[in-house]
Parts: C-alpha cells; structure tokens; sequence
C-alpha cells in the first residue's frame, strides 16, 4: 500500500505529458469571444470605426492571458549573424531550437476561399494549398508586418517534423527560407501544415502583442523594417515601415481597417480552425507553441 502511495505521489509531482489532459475532439470551428470580458468594448469600438484611435485597436480580447515573454533566444541566439534579422542555419537549415512552428499570410479573402477548398477538414492535405501566385503561399514569422497584402490574416501551425531550408521552393517536408534580408517562407504544398486557423480572437492578440512590441523599439521578428521607409522609424511608424518599401498603402487607416474587419468576423463567430487528417483538433493545442515568444506567449 505504501508503495502504491510513493508512487501516486510521484506520479502527481511531474509534470502532465504533452496531449494527456488534451481532448482531441474539440474541432474548434465557428469560434467567438463570448467569454471575452471585452466583448462589448469590441462591439462598440466595431460602431465607432475608423474614427477610433488606432491605439484604441491595440487591446486584448483576453488579457488575462497575457505574459510578459521578451523571447530572448528567438531574438538573439536564432539570429543569423550574416543576415539582418533572418534566423541563423546549420547546413543550410534552421536547426530545431530556433524552427519557428507558427507562420502566417495576410491574403485577399479569394486566395482564402483557394486554399480552404484545397485544405478542407480532415483532408489529405496534398497537393498545393492556393492555386493562385505560382501554387504558393508566402508566409512570415511576424503577426503585423504584411498586412496590406490581403484583408485576412490565416495563422498556420507548422508540423514539428518540418524543416526550414534555404530555398525559394518548399518540399513535403521542408518550408523554403531564402536567405534573403526579408523574412519570406514559402510554402508549396500542404504535407507541412498540421492545421491553420483565421478570424478568432486568439489571432487579434497575437496581432496586438506583435505591434505593441514592434511599436516599443523593442527588437521584434518583423518582414523588412531594417529596409526602407521602416528603417529609421519609431512608434507606430516602425509598424507600419515594417512590410517592403513599395507597400505605400501600408497606414494606420488600413491596419484599423484590417482590425475592423477581424473585429466583425470575430463578434459574428465566422472564425475557424482547420486540421490536417490525423491531427489533434484542439484550440488550446492550436494557439500554443513550442517556442514561446511575445507574439505567442502559450508553451505546450
């Protein structure tokens, strides 16, 4: 009895494995914020529009979830020391304490609609996810950076087995990561992609967390702020200096036209999370990392 007793008790002292208390049957598709004490400040801040100042977009659905994570070995141990900001390789790859396992695209809702036809729930995940642009999606590491290159921001979780190569073609087992001064990832086909996600509440934080940390001055993984007209920017104008230099429509009115927009598929419950076959349909799971930053402040 005693030894049964030890052992329960040892059992208890660890720490839970990785999927114990997680149920994979939670699809979390039509996803709102209901439980969101700031609901109604994002119901009335969705009316008012763009006659709200930006800095009144730049609060938390939940900010009780909130952490202060500076993320110091993403920023400064990943860094490649030939590259301005690019994450450093071994071999021509980045090794796995610096794979980043979160990417994401701001698309035009009709590359959206392509890629949810050709990634549907509990698909095989083959083939390319968008056939518009060359069969590629363009993704980067930053939540805000690209925004005026599409209305909606889809947020893809990276299979732990993917590789980041040195390349402008991604494989089924490698994303493309040119070494270039931008933070440009490519991906070709689906193989790497164990599940995607747009319009919740979890990606407007991620949103805010990664532009108040660019805005602060801060070191931050932006796209190309060390170029261009982001170069010598401060406050919200290293923001909005963070895409390439010919974006001249990247403003505040757009980036508050953006979060409207987020805002009302948020409040209309039209957010969604998608699953390759086989993968564990968890939103907790889903919005967690492996690599916390300040963008994605959520361990395993």
């Amino acid at each position: 009895m005693r030894s049964i007793l030890i052992a329960l008790v040892l059992m208890l002292a660890l720490p839970a494995a990785h999927g114990a208390d997680t149920d994979c049957n939670q699809s979390g598709e039509n996803l709102g914020a209901d439980d969101s004490p700031n609901l109604q400040y994002f119901k009335d801040l969705l009316a008012r529009g763009q006659a709200a100042p930006i800095q009144d977009f730049l609060k938390l659905w939940y900010p009780d979830r909130a952490q202060e994570i500076d993320g110091a070995y993403f920023l400064e141990d990943c860094q490649n020391p030939n590259q301005n900001h690019h994450l450093k390789m071994v071999d021509g790859k980045v090794p796995d304490a610096c794979k980043p396992d979160t990417l994401y695209s701001w698309q035009p809702w009709s590359h959206v609609q392509g890629t949810l036809a050709a990634l549907s729930p509990n698909s095989a995940w083959s083939g390319a996810p968008r056939k518009a642009l060359d069969n590629t999606v363009w993704v980067t590491i930053s939540a805000v950076s690209t925004y005026s290159y599409g209305s909606t921001l889809m947020r893809f979780k990276i299979k732990p087995a993917a590789n980041y190569a040195d390349s402008f073609a991604s494989t089924d087992t490698d994303i493309g990561y040119p070494e270039n001064l931008l933070q440009d990832m490519v991906i070709d086909g689906a193989a790497v992609i164990e599940s995607y996600s747009y319009g919740t509440p979890e990606i407007y934080d991620e949103i805010v967390r990664d532009t108040l940390r660019i805005a602060s001055g801060k070191p931050a993984r932006t796209y190309a702020e060390w170029i261009g007209r982001g170069k010598d920017a401060t406050g919200m104008d290293r923001v909005y200096g963070a895409g390439v230099s010919e974006r001249t429509d990247q403003t505040e009115t757009l980036l508050k036209s953006r979060l409207l927009q987020l805002i009302d598929s948020i409040v209309n419950h039209e957010g969604r999370i998608i699953y390759a076959q086989g993968a564990c349909q968890n939103r907790r799971l889903h919005y967690a990392t492996k690599h916390p930053t300040y963008i994605n402040p959520y361990g395993y």
